[in-house]
């Protein structure tokens, strides 16, 4: 049993079913991408978690025996605990998918010019940030949200392929077939991803649930 043999989960209202076909172009391959895990994503406010959205992460099947070498046999607590694990995720090259459900309203630009901060960041601390190619790039990220108010039940989904990123927004939640924005960069593909799962990811409760749910698969890899 791999990643698709594992249950789909329910956070907040919000279900993420076991499999998931994510939006691509007509000139990519369309592969079904399982659950890897999700949970809660929210910000301490005088004290208080006060809940913004519920994060999905979604990979190939293959991921699992990418990733099977290193880390078989290691328990959910050593893989949560391992920044390498969550970044053998970030650059391996099978296709990933993270899904945002809004479960409170968020101004779209307002949301997309913290990305864009933390990704720069991310990118200048790996040395993968150039000054030309990637702020073309992180323009264009926030061109996508230009406009755009994420309100409840509203979804974001960003598919992460060898092509570069692809975003797709939908008020109803549901997975649009194809991608509103192609971003082609490498850099920016991978440092989103990282900004989601990575060491200082923004929703450590998905990361709980992943390194959980994999852990499992692994080891009946």
């Amino acid at each position: 049993m791999g990643i698709v043999g594992l249950p789909g989960m329910e956070v907040e209202g919000v279900v993420f079913s076991t499999t998931v076909r994510p939006p691509l172009s007509s000139s990519s391959p369309k592969k079904d991408l399982a659950l890897g895990g999700a949970g809660v994503r929210g910000v301490e406010r005088g004290g208080v978690f006060v809940k913004s959205t519920c994060m999905a992460l979604y990979m190939e099947e293959a991921a699992v025996y990418d990733l099977e070498p290193k880390w078989k046999g290691k328990s959910a607590e050593e893989l949560l605990a391992s920044p390498n694990f969550f970044m053998d995720i970030v650059n391996c090259p099978f296709q990933k998918m993270s899904h945002m459900a809004m479960i409170s309203t968020l101004d779209g630009e307002e949301f997309s010019g913290k990305v864009v901060d933390k990704l720069k960041a991310i990118m200048e601390a790996s040395g993968t940030f150039s000054p030309q190619q990637s702020l073309l790039a992180l323009h264009k990220f926030l061109e996508a949200f230009k406009g755009k108010m994420l309100t409840y039940g509203s979804a974001i989904f960003f598919a992460y392929s060898k092509a570069g990123l692809l975003i797709a927004i939908t008020e109803d939640g549901s997975v649009p077939e194809q991608e509103d924005v192609m971003i082609e960069d490498k850099a920016l593909t991978q440092a989103l991803l990282d900004s989601i799962i990575g060491e200082h990811g923004v929703s450590p409760a998905a990361k709980r649930s992943v390194a959980k749910r994999l852990s499992e698969a692994l080891s009946k890899a």
